[in-house]
């Protein structure tokens, strides 16, 4: 009877440890993925509120639409921060707000001149994709 129970005990202790290795992977990538995530809403507002070279030639139509679409990417990038920064992760809200961020930022139409941000976009995509990985 006993050798039986130590044997349950086995099993639940490496199941458990399973569990930590696992929680550790998604902590981890977790918190990656915020401070990036922060870090693109930091260069998207600083973007929001200054130009790339070019920017004083245009017209206010197209002073408007780049303010727009960066406020867009900016408020987009602090929702999955703040979504990614707690344990419990809210889904719900980082991936509409991924998308978000993503169409923006494709749809701009001077997105060709912001060649360092769209790599910091596409670096931030590939965490939150990490993150999907390792805590679902």
């Amino acid at each position: 009877m006993r050798r039986g129970y130590r044997g349950y005990v086995v099993i639940l202790g490496l199941w458990l440890a399973g569990c930590d290795k696992n929680s550790e992977a998604c902590e981890k990538a977790r918190l990656e993925a915020s401070d990036v995530w922060k870090d693109v809403q930091e260069k998207a507002g600083k973007w929001k509120l200054q130009g790339t070279t070019g920017y004083e030639e245009f017209n206010p139509q197209q002073k408007a639409d780049h303010y727009r679409v960066w406020n867009g990417i900016e408020t987009s990038a602090e929702s999955i921060w703040k979504a990614f920064a707690f344990e419990k992760i809210t889904w719900s809200s980082a991936r509409p707000a991924r998308d978000t961020a993503t169409k923006e930022f494709k749809s701009y139409f001077a997105a060709d001149k912001y060649t360092s941000f769209q790599a910091l976009l596409d670096g931030a995509n590939r965490h939150f994709d990490a993150v999907s990985a390792a805590c679902k």
